[in-house]
Order: structure tokens, then sequence, then C-alpha cells
């Protein structure tokens, strides 16, 4: 198949001479779905079936780039796919753009986006949203909170932004967002999705870690501040640039707190002289953690309950979503999968080999002491089977 050179000269970051032609139309795919009103249709034109094996191809092809076995993918935005993820993220996109397809036309932009994932999905059908419809002014963009949603994992929140016409603005993201509770934990960005705009609207889905919130109230309080709004302008074009509009903006809203269910474990299994340590677990209506020490968050994890597992060779498209170390020296493990009805025994298989990248140990600062985590670089698996009251 002969390469697209546009293609190629747009999407530098993600594709070199060695991507493969099939790889490099699919980008190409990708940045259209992510400009047009509609999908494009020989990709709207696809089954759910040939969509899940279009991603399987392209994983396969993206050699050493492709993910790895139990996924863990860095935070991302779909207003920002084409310069900030990696092919094999990409990969996944276009796999849940493709069975969405049609959706643009059929539901508001917004509430499309809670559906890209099963916890927000679950979140948003089971009616646990909070209107917010707060607005604020940025030069010519009206910047919306319209609903909210809050866990011990997750804040949600869905914005949308009203642009002027015929500059092809896109790729909205607010600039230097910082978010706070009443207690004044701050809560730091973890990932979210864009819907691109249309017409003369774009919606966001950005989520926050909500996991250092140590009080269970029943209401949170937030403050969210940014110095603005940037993106794109001439989106689709070949003079597409970025832009910022600056301007301080503030929201203040309330919303219900779910605290969850939490297992205070605290189980250790030692294999191969490597003592790796289950502390807890999370099980909230929009996502399950996993909190883990003695592995980095290059490590396989599978959770598995009543059926379900996080193994994308038993049927899971997501697998971990992501995973990243706290402030207190642990491990977390994320899935954005809707759990929270689960109940009986839970099974954590984790592993470690070099092939995934098993971080080298970084400092951390538990209670003010300066400490270094140790985390196995290979070995396993260890195998913990829990409840979750």
């Amino acid at each position: 198949m002969e390469r697209d050179s546009a293609v190629d000269d747009r999407y530098t970051d993600l594709l070199d001479e060695r991507a493969d032609p099939d790889l490099a139309r699919l980008v190409g795919d990708l940045g259209a779905l992510y400009g047009a009103p509609e999908p494009p249709a020989r990709i709207a034109g696809l089954t759910g079936a040939e969509a899940i094996a279009t991603r399987a191809a392209l994983a396969a092809g993206a050699g050493e780039r492709a993910r790895s076995p139990i996924p863990l993918r860095a935070p991302w935005r779909v207003g920002a796919i084409p310069r900030r993820v990696a092919v094999a993220a990409a990969a996944v996109l276009v796999a849940v753009a493709l069975l969405a397809g049609g959706v643009y036309a059929v539901e508001p932009l917004l509430n499309s986006l809670f559906h890209w994932e099963p916890g927000a999905g679950h979140v948003f059908d089971s009616h646990l949203l909070q209107p917010v419809h707060e607005s604020r002014q940025v030069g010519d963009f009206t910047v919306t909170i319209q609903d909210v949603y809050a866990d011990a994992n997750r804040v949600i929140i869905g914005d949308t932004v009203a642009v002027p016409a015929g500059h092809g603005y896109n790729g909205f993201e607010f600039i230097n967002p910082v978010l706070t509770d009443q207690f004044g934990t701050v809560l730091t960005t973890r990932g979210g999705y864009g819907s691109g705009v249309r017409g003369t609207a774009g919606a966001d889905l950005v989520w926050y870690d909500a996991g250092p919130i140590t009080q269970h109230p029943a209401t949170l309080r937030l403050h969210l501040s940014a110095d603005g709004i940037g993106g794109e302008v001439h989106a689709g074009s070949p003079d597409v640039a970025s832009f910022q509009a600056l301007g301080p903006l503030a929201f203040d809203f309330t919303v219900p707190f779910n605290a969850g269910r939490v297992a205070e474990l605290h189980q250790s299994q030692t294999v191969g002289g490597a003592t790796v340590t289950l502390e807890r677990v999370v099980v909230t209506p929009s996502e399950t953690r996993v909190y883990l020490s003695g592995v980095g968050p290059g490590s396989i994890a599978t959770l598995a309950v009543n059926g379900w597992s996080s193994d994308p060779n038993q049927g899971n498209a997501l697998g971990p979503s992501s995973g990243w170390v706290t402030d207190d020296g642990l491990t977390t493990m994320s899935y954005e999968d809707a759990l929270a009805s689960e109940h009986g025994q839970w099974t954590l298989t984790v592993s470690v080999t070099n092939a995934v990248g098993a971080a080298v140990p970084t400092p951390f600062v538990p209670g003010g002491t300066s400490q270094k985590a140790v985390w196995a670089t290979s070995g396993g698996p260890w195998a913990f089977h829990f409840n979750v009251p």
C-alpha cells in the first residue's frame, strides 16, 4: 500500500520511515475522525468486530511501540491525540471511535464522551452526575462547567467551550488548571477525552486523582482555577497552529462524594526472594484501584472478579488504564471499568519483566522522611485473593 506523504508530514511524532503503510493510514483516519463533523465514511462503515480486529492489527504492526499484554497507557486526551500520544494509544482510540461511530448525530457531545470508557459510562447511566452549568468568559470563548462527579478515586469534570465560527478551533485544554477541595487538597489531572469542535462548540471530559482525599465528606466543595484555555486554530488544515486565550478562570461548585468500598489488606507474598504487598483496594462507581508496594508502575497487574478480567486476551479492551506512584511511594494501578456492583472473591496477579519497563527506584518522601521505593525488577507472579466489603 502506498504511503500518504501528507499524513507522514503532519504526524512526524507518530510515524517514521519504518512505519507500516496500514498504520499510517489508520493514523490519518484518526486525524480525519478528529476534525470531521461526522465519522469518515470508510471509518463509520466498519462493524464492531472489524474495529476490534483493526485495533489488534495496528497494535501488532507497531512493533516495539505496541502495548504490553496488560497495557498501561498514560493519561491522554482525544482532543490532543495527533501530537501527544504514542501510536499504541492511538490504536485504542481508533477502536473506541469506530465503535462509537454515529454517536455525534444522536447525543450531545459531552454526554457521548462519558461512554468512551465503562467507568464514566456507568456514572452517566446511573444518573450520578451533578449538574453545575457555571460559565465564564475568556476572550471570545465561553467556558462552561456542565456536569461533575466525585468519588474516592476520581473527580470527573465535563465542560464545554463555545467558540467563534469559521476559525477551525479545536483541542481545547485548560492552561495550568488547579483543582482543590475544602480541605486544601490539590487534585492532579489524570486524563480525559475531548470531542473536537462540532459547529461552534466543543466538549471535554477531564478527571482528577481523588486518591489524596483522606476524609470522607458527604459533599465535596471544589474550586477550579486556570490561566485560560489553549488549543489549535485552523485545525485540519496545513495552517494549523497553537493558540492561547489568556485570562483568569475560576469556578466553585459542590458535588456529592461517593466514598466507595475500601479493603485495607496489607497482604504480602514473597516469590524468588522478592516481596510484594497489596496494601489496599478501592472500588467506586467510576474506577477500581489497587495500591501496591514492592513493584513499580511498569508491572503487569491482572485483576479478576466473577468472570471479569482486565486481561485483554480474555476480551477486555482496556486492561489497567494507567499506573503511577503516589506521594507516599505506593504504586497505583487504575481500572476504569464499572465494577462497583461486583462482590465475592477478587484475584490480583502481579508480575514484572524487564520487557515491560520495570521502573528504576525513585525517591519519595512519606511523612517528611526521605526514602527510596524498592521495586522488584523481574519476577513473580505474586497472586493475591481478597474480598472487598
